[in-house]
């Protein structure tokens, strides 16, 4: 009997060691994370899987903060990765009517014990909220619903929080109590940031000179502001700057000033007479965050596609850190020893190599596209200047190709499965091996453009259709410098036969009969007869810029996803080619995604920006299943070639695999 209790115990031990050691459980990713209802597959991670304009680390370096635009504020385990708790904020509402949340900044007090999270000028009315860190309630909202706050920051010693509004106004106010203890007006300019002194007696307010382009950056100006609290004066004007200033930081001894503009440039400035005493330039056009160590011995910037860390006193770049920050701030640990980063995901970076502390596979950036393979045993995917390639038996990442293009890149897998093509550096696309991931020879398609926006193969894989913006003589402002081109095959090798202009395109299909084209882009859907036809047979009029066309598998409906131009109303509609006709249209709460047919033609799935995915009826458009497991935007949608699986891929970097017939049993 003991022997058999010592066996099962053991053999109990192998298998508690084989799941710790990252082999999937039922309903479980990889990461033991669990599953949502109706998926089977998840490809990647949710952990600090997160689309965030603001990040913070707490000052025992336990949970990283993140504020996630629409949902929220999110908590993070800083050494899992794991969400602790998500906190929501009521709608600010103005004149009785109720506004968009939104939080774009987060900042931990001193104490870690409360978080301040500040809102975006774009949602109209979001200020600034007081959070207990431990209960995650509400402490205090300051002048919420009058005016949205760009940015806010503590005081040393936590009694105090300071913000910046959109109409020039600054606060600040006491987090006791509740109450205003100042207001300042600008005189000059718009402000976008703000900091405390380390003494706290004075603020620094980074500005735009010409609010009127502040939004575009262009054609501003820059300055900081640096006001004395006990005055309530200008102390000193910070000048000359090409742009406005996005992110201010003091150093640790007060003594200077570093400013990030939207021209690339970091300033540090001596703050006795106001000059600056060195300049960095980076290699982006606009730095979104500046932050000095709390040894005053590093300065980190980050920008819209990289980190990139400096030495304080000589100015040299210590290492560049490649990683899409969109507009993201940056912030250090309390020792100095990692840095944190926002963007399509939360990271966390050794501060002395640049190398990733917490890392998972998969993708860094939005799923732009998604396919099955061929061998019905894996898929790969594109989206962060990389194919990557998953078994979906194990959902482990097999295998990565560096594309090197500006992502989210196009992808395109050949009707034969033995082909994709995807984006590559500037203007480029290249052909590749599916089942292998290598280069196939003379697969390089050279565009002479800047950017390609989207990728379609002929149903019998002879052509290549894309559609890439372009530079030069052949640029023109009518058609934002785009053009389509088309690629034919011959002793397989591609060489371009055509090319003309074409308004952007950000999605192209074939019919599956290969009689049509359908192309959509800015404000129209249009179908054009192939190979002859030179007019559209059918020009479709939205006012969306993010639908994509699909074709039933018998060629006779053409499903799109739009928003009506007048009500701006989003919709699915299917339409009949035969007829021109719209055969039916359903409403969809928000903005619209991809929309795909069933390879039986039965149903349409659709997605939205919420991460959402509709299952309809392809008849009549009525909305069978609802499936809810992606945190944002849906970006991806491809059903499996036996219609039992769905794949979908998003902006929160991950994959999901759902059962299609498991999702129809609910009731909707």
């Amino acid at each position: 009997m003991t022997h058999r209790v010592l066996v099962c115990s053991l053999w109990l031990g192998i298998l508690v060691m084989e799941c710790a050691a990252g082999e999937p459980s039922p309903r479980t990713d990889l990461y033991g994370d669990p599953l949502p209802e109706h998926a089977v597959a998840r490809f990647g991670t949710v952990r600090l899987s997160t689309y965030c304009a603001g990040v913070d680390l707490s000052p025992d370096g336990r949970l990283i903060a993140s504020g996630d635009g629409f949902r929220g504020i999110g908590l993070w385990d800083a050494r899992s990765g794991k969400l602790v708790r998500q906190l929501i904020p009521k709608p600010p509402r103005r004149n009785g009517q109720p506004l968009p949340v939104w939080v774009d900044r987060v900042a931990f007090s001193p104490d870690g014990r409360s978080l301040a999270s500040s809102g975006s000028p774009a949602t109209g009315g979001n200020g600034v909220r007081l959070w207990d860190v431990d209960s995650g309630a509400l402490k205090h909202e300051f002048d919420v619903g009058a005016s949205s706050a760009y940015g806010a920051a503590w005081s040393p010693e936590g009694s105090r929080i300071a913000d910046v509004r959109e109409d020039g106004s600054i606060f600040v106010w006491d987090t006791l109590s509740g109450e205003k203890k100042s207001e300042f007006k600008q005189p000059e300019g718009k402000p976008f940031s703000v900091a405390f002194s380390p003494d706290g007696r004075r603020l620094a307010v980074g500005l735009s000179l010409d609010s009127k382009n502040a939004a575009s950056g262009s054609g501003c100006s820059g300055a900081v502001a640096i006001w004395d609290l006990e005055t309530g004066k200008i102390e000193r004007s910070l000048t000359g700057l090409d742009n406005f200033v996005f992110s201010v930081a003091f150093t640790p001894d007060g003594k200077q000033l570093v400013s990030g503009d939207w021209s690339g440039t970091v300033t540090v400035w001596d703050l006795a007479d106001g000059r600056p005493v060195g300049q960095m330039k980076t290699d982006s056009y606009m730095v979104c965050s500046v932050v000095v160590s709390r040894d005053g011995r590093r300065i980190v910037a980050a920008s819209g596609e990289a980190i990139e860390v400096w030495n304080a006193a000589t100015r040299k770049r210590l290492r560049r850190i490649r990683t899409w920050t969109n507009f993201c701030n940056v912030c250090f640990s309390s020792d100095a020893t990692s840095i944190v980063s926002g963007g399509f995901r939360v990271n966390v970076w050794d501060a002395a190599t640049g190398q990733p502390r917490l890392a998972w596979p998969g993708h860094s950036h939005v799923v732009a596209s998604a396919a099955f393979l061929s061998d019905g045993k894996r898929i790969v995917s594109s989206g962060d200047s990389t194919l990557r390639f998953w078994d979906i038996a194990t959902m482990r990442q097999t295998d990565s190709v560096e594309a090197r293009s500006c992502p989210p890149a196009p992808m395109a897998l050949a009707p034969d499965g033995n082909t994709l093509a995807t984006a590559v550096g500037k203007g480029m696309v290249r052909l590749y091996d599916a089942a292998t991931g290598q280069p196939l020879p003379g697969g390089q398609l050279d565009h002479q453009a800047d950017m390609v926006h989207a990728l379609a193969f002929s149903p019998d894989g002879q052509v290549l259709v894309s559609n890439a913006e372009t530079t030069g003589p052949a640029a023109s402002e009518r058609s934002l410098g785009t053009r389509m081109f088309f690629w034919s095959r011959e002793d397989d090798v591609f060489s371009k036969n055509a090319d003309f202009e074409y308004p952007f395109a950000c999605g192209i299909q074939f019919a599956p009969d290969g009689r049509k084209l359908a192309v959509a882009g800015f404000g129209r859907i249009q179908v054009f007869d192939w190979p002859e036809g030179k007019k559209p047979v059918l020009d479709i009029e939205h006012s969306s810029t993010a639908c994509k066309p699909t074709f039933s598998p018998d060629s006779r409906l053409l499903a799109i996803g739009g928003s009506d131009e007048k009500t701006r109303d989003r919709f699915v509609a299917c339409w009949d080619l035969a007829s021109k006709t719209q055969k039916w249209q359903s409403e969809q709460a928000n903005t619209l995604g991809p929309v795909v047919f069933s390879p039986d033609g039965k149903l349409i799935a659709s997605a939205d920006q919420q991460g959402h995915i509709y299952l309809r009826s392809a008849d009549r458009g009525k909305r069978l299943a609802t499936l809810r497991g992606h945190n944002d935007y849906v970006s991806c949608l491809v059903f499996s070639a036996d219609g039992r699986r769905l794949l979908s891929g998003g902006q929160d970097t991950t994959l999901l695999l759902w059962d299609i017939s498991s999702a129809l049993k609910q009731k909707e």
